[in-house]
């Protein structure tokens, strides 16, 4: 799931919140 956290590094405005789930 880390690719999610280079793509939230992107967008990071909403995707932030949404990195914190997927990497749960």
């Amino acid at each position: 799931m880390r690719s999610s956290d280079s793509s939230s590094a992107s967008d990071s405005r909403s995707t932030k919140s949404s990195s914190t789930t997927l990497n749960a």
